[in-house]
């Protein structure tokens, strides 16, 4: 699955997050990314420690509220990807 398909898949899904708008889809983005951050604390304070799975699904939740976040706000993924790139790109040449 590619990501506009996963983007038109996570659209068409009913729930909460369909639901509640940009300020629930917000939140629940920044606790998927402190759950994110807290497997890479894991596996910094112990090498040994392999959380890429772990990882894995939290990067999957955040892009999941991301895109509703995206569909709320009327934005463009690919647009907004482009500018990334631009703004980035730009920055790179002043530094």
């Amino acid at each position: 699955m590619n990501l506009s398909e996963y983007q038109r898949w996570v659209l068409s899904r009913k729930g909460a997050s369909a639901d509640l708008g940009t300020h629930y889809n917000a939140l629940a983005l920044c606790g998927e990314a402190g759950e994110l951050a807290n497997y890479v604390k894991k596996e910094w304070r112990n090498p040994k420690l392999d959380m890429t799975h772990e990882i894995q699904l939290e990067v999957g939740d955040i892009l999941y509220y991301l895109i509703h976040l995206a569909a709320y706000k009327g934005i463009n993924l690919e647009k907004a990807a482009d500018m990334n790139v631009k703004k980035l790109t730009e920055r790179d040449r002043v530094s």
